[in-house]
């Protein structure tokens, strides 16, 4: 889910049930953001409640869960699935070169590997040199036979 989700009057109810979740959760916290001291063990347990995971999980965008970080579990946020599952879940991946894409039999964007073709439409994963991806959807843009690549999230 993203902005323009949010912005549609049929999804205010989602925006504002979401809006008083983030709210709950800020006053756990002082305005720095760190924790208020009276209040540590009220805002931990508010973190740890289950129904407010399983709120904040409605609202993961696709791929991605709310929780625990696998590495690091004093980290709670919003964290993408397995990379490699993503892959084979997904249509398209990018590539580094278009050595790789012949390689893997990978039908890309003749002039830049990293991209599906010009003609293909639905999920697709931006992966770059140092690792970092993005999500993309690709939807039909405005004229005929144009696209437009939508982010959907993207992390280091």
């Amino acid at each position: 889910m993203n902005g323009d989700y949010f912005a549609s009057p049929e999804n205010r109810a989602d925006r504002d049930r979401l809006n008083g979740l983030i709210g709950e959760a800020q006053d756990c916290f002082a305005e720095d953001g760190k924790e208020i001291d009276a209040e540590k063990e009220e805002a931990a347990d508010y973190l740890a409640n289950e129904s407010m995971i399983d709120a904040l999980q409605e609202f993961a965008p696709p791929y991605v869960y709310f929780g625990s970080h696998p590495g690091d579990g004093a980290d709670i946020g919003f964290w993408p699935q397995d990379i490699e599952t993503i892959k084979e879940e997904i249509e398209f991946s990018s590539v580094a070169t278009l050595r790789d894409a012949r390689a893997l039999g990978i039908e890309t964007d003749p002039e830049d590997p990293t991209l599906p073709p010009h003609a293909f439409r639905g999920e697709w994963l931006l992966i770059d040199e140092r690792g970092s991806c993005a999500l993309y959807v690709r939807e039909n843009g405005p004229a005929a036979g144009s696209y437009v690549d939508r982010e959907m999230w993207s992390c280091v």
